[in-house]
């Protein structure tokens, strides 16, 4: 199986990806740009993380056996149906995660972890995340969490780990 999470910077992706390491029943490879450069990273180092991970998930691709987890933000359109894509051919059932959590929630979490990012630039993610989204639910399961409180995070906790252990 292989999921992609997609949403906003400060969606909770991260979070829920976190959990789901800890309570899983299955065996999970979890790739996350984010743990590959420092919080004061620019934005050169950050791409060279993402290529990184999408280098290490097409070959985790060959390992049927596991469940991947792609933590990422989702915007990149082409990449995204390339992956969901090839993961079928392999015979992976693919799932996305799309991340549906208030943006001043994302904004606030965003300043804790200083990255700010202006109203335009979280408007124009949601614009790209939802447009990859609608795409790929045409062909592909769509799991929508969010993470606005504790119980929405429990609630998409639970949701999301009945996909992978059901």
């Amino acid at each position: 199986m292989v999921i992609l999470f997609a949403g906003i910077p400060g969606s909770g992706k991260s979070t829920l990806v976190n959990y789901l390491v800890k309570l899983s029943k299955v065996d999970l490879v979890v790739l996350q740009p984010e743990l590959l450069y420092s919080s004061t990273a620019d934005n050169t180092t950050k791409m060279a993380a993402w290529d990184t991970c999408i280098e290490q998930f097409k070959e985790e691709i060959y390992n049927i056996d596991s469940t991947i987890i792609l933590d990422t933000c989702g915007s990149n359109k082409d990449v995204m149906i390339e992956l969901a894509n090839n993961s079928t051919k392999l015979g992976h059932k693919v799932i996305i995660a799309a991340m549906n959590t208030d943006s001043e929630i994302c904004k606030v979490r965003n300043i804790d972890r200083k990255l700010t990012l202006s109203d335009s630039k979280i408007t124009e993610y949601k614009h790209k995340l939802y447009e990859v989204i609608k795409l790929l639910r045409e062909n592909y399961k769509v799991v929508v969490l969010n993470t606005n409180t504790k119980e929405d995070t429990k609630s998409s906790l639970k949701k999301i780990l009945a996909v992978i252990n059901g």
